[in-house]
């Protein structure tokens, strides 16, 4: 999503190899306010992982994505992403798992990012909560498990950063 004065992306890799030690992460354009978080999941389809995505913008304390159109299959997980201009913000409940980064940069940014698995076919909506009315944005993918129906899974601890470049390992 992108709303006036910034945007929110979710990027997928969905041919790396597991159990990556570095990333870098290089940011064009200026900015003071930038932040990346990283999840590394095993159990998805081996190619064209991606199934439904939804982005939104605004301007008021509900941030969402918007709603994805129903999921082509039962076995998912769900990213989703929440980015609020001068304001805090937080994520939805469980059964989300979310990664929050709150004054961030010089202060002024902040963002959610979630995952969660599902087991059944439905429509996507990651909605977060922003401490007063401000700009933000909202997107949601959802992303195939493997062949067989088997749930994907989250591996790791998500890895937040914010600055100008993102190194990690």
């Amino acid at each position: 999503g992108t709303a006036s004065i910034f945007d929110g992306e979710i990027w997928v890799d969905d041919n790396c190899a597991g159990g990556q030690i570095a990333l870098v992460v290089t940011f064009s354009g200026g900015g003071a306010e930038l932040a990346v978080v990283v999840y590394e999941i095993s159990g998805l389809a081996s190619g064209g992982a991606v199934d439904q995505v939804s982005a939104a913008s605004g301007n008021s304390t509900a941030v969402t994505s918007g709603a994805t159109a129903p999921t082509t299959q039962a076995a998912e997980i769900w990213v989703g992403l929440g980015n609020a201009d001068a304001v805090t913000i937080t994520g939805p409940s469980s059964p989300w798992t979310n990664t929050t980064l709150n004054a961030y940069g010089s202060g002024a940014g902040s963002a959610v990012a979630g995952w969660r698995v599902v087991s059944s076919a439905g429509a996507a909506t990651y909605a977060a909560t922003a401490g007063q009315s401000f700009y933000w944005v909202g997107a949601v993918v959802t992303l195939k498990g493997a062949a067989g129906g088997a749930a994907p899974a989250a591996l790791l601890t998500p890895v937040s950063f914010a600055g100008p470049a993102l190194h990690c390992g």
